[in-house]
C-alpha cells in the first residue's frame, strides 16, 4: 500500500465490517462498510462538527452500482478507484490483525 495509511479497522469476530480512513492533512475521512468481505457501502465526510456527507454510493452483489440506494455526489466512474482503496486497506488491516481469536459474542441472559 502506498504511503502511511491513518485508518481504523472494525471487525465482528474474524470479519471485516468497516475502516475509517483519516488522513491527517485533509479536511475529510472516508468511510468503507464491508459485507462479506466485499464493499458495499461508501461515505465520504467532512471532519468538522458536525460531519457534513459529502460522498456516497452502495454496491449491488455483483460490485455495481445500487440505483435503488440514495447515491450522493458520485458519478460510476469514480467507483474502481476507490474499491481498489477499499481492497488495499482491507488487505493491509487483515494482515495487521493477524489471526484474530474469534469468541462466541456474550449474551446477558439469566439462567
Amino acid at each position: 500500500m502506498e504511503g502511511e495509511a491513518h485508518y481504523t479497522a472494525y471487525f465482528q469476530q474474524a470479519n471485516l465490517h468497516l475502516i475509517v480512513e483519516q488522513p491527517e492533512s485533509a479536511a475529510w475521512k472516508h468511510r468503507y462498510y464491508f459485507r462479506e468481505g466485499q464493499l458495499f457501502h461508501y461515505r465520504r465526510l467532512s471532519r468538522g462538527e458536525p460531519s457534513t456527507l459529502e460522498r456516497q454510493f452502495f454496491l449491488d452483489k455483483k460490485g455495481k452500482l445500487n440505483p435503488v440506494q440514495k447515491n450522493v455526489n458520485i458519478a460510476e466512474g469514480e467507483i474502481p478507484a476507490i474499491a481498489r482503496r477499499a481492497d488495499e486497506l482491507k488487505r493491509a488491516a487483515v494482515a495487521r490483525a493477524g489471526t484474530v481469536i474469534t469468541l462466541p459474542l456474550l449474551q446477558n441472559r439469566e439462567p
